[in-house]
This record gives C-alpha cells, structure tokens and sequence, in this order.
C-alpha cells in the first residue's frame, strides 16, 4: 500500500510536472497517499573577507522566500486535486535532505524532477535526482 510519498519541489518546470505525474498517479489509486511537500533551498555561500555580512533574520527572510514562491504553485496543484499534504522546508544540500526527510517520513516513493534550477551546476556535478537515487533505496520517480 501507498500510504505516503514525498514531492521534491524546487519550483521549477520539471519538479512541476513531476507534481502533476503524482497528482495523476494519485487519482488511480484506491486511496489516496498522504503527500509529504519539501522544498530544500541551497544555503547562501558564506564568503569571508568581503566586508558584507548579513544578518540571520536578513537569510532567514530570504530562504522563507525562496521556499513560499517554490511552493506557491504546488500547493495550488494539490488542493485543486483534492490531495491531502504536509510541507516541510529545509535548507541545505538538496539531495541529502530529500532522501534524509522521505526517510524520517516514512515516504514509499519519492517524486523529483531531473532537473531543476541547478541545472548549471548539475552538469558538472551531477543531479539532484540521481543523488538522490544513491542515497537512498525509496523507489525514484524521476520527471523530464
């Protein structure tokens, strides 16, 4: 039984329609999952020696944000659909904490996009989503 997934959603093209793959899959299921929504924002780079510094409040009202227009949409989607949901927020290395969170969730499959908005740096590092599939043995949905 499918009784919990997480939906990575980083806000961009792919983690929607990795969204909307979930909501379709959803509604041929005898009963529902229960949808655990997190959005990971990337920590701000700490650079010494440049002579700015920014408060915590002043990262903390940025990561906030990120993560409500990362969200925005998403909500909207699941609530047209009628689909119950928890959001959890973290910031950090993406990949980590969505395997870490659908874990500490209890999450039987994840959702994720193949690429988002670190597409740039995915090229050269990898992508979230294949991380992702390293770090944990959840089954990977993973959305073009």
């Amino acid at each position: 039984m499918i009784d919990r997934v997480l939906a990575a959603i980083d806000g961009s093209e792919t983690s929607t329609r990795s969204l909307e793959t979930l909501i379709a899959v959803s509604a041929d299921l005898k009963s529902p999952p229960d949808i655990v929504l997190l959005n990971v924002t990337v920590p701000m780079p700490v650079m010494t020696g440049m002579g700015v510094v920014l408060s915590d409040d002043v990262l903390q009202d940025y990561y906030t944000e990120a993560q409500e227009q990362a969200l925005k949409d998403a909500r909207a989607k699941l609530d047209a659909a009628g689909l119950k949901y928890i959001e959890r927020k973290e910031v950090g290395d993406p990949a980590d904490l969505i395997a870490r969170v659908a874990q500490e969730t209890g999450a039987k499959f994840i959702f994720i996009g193949s690429r988002g908005h670190g597409a740039i740096g995915s090229l050269l590092l990898g992508s979230t989503s294949q991380k992702v599939m390293h770090l944990t043995q959840i089954p990977v949905v993973i959305t073009r």
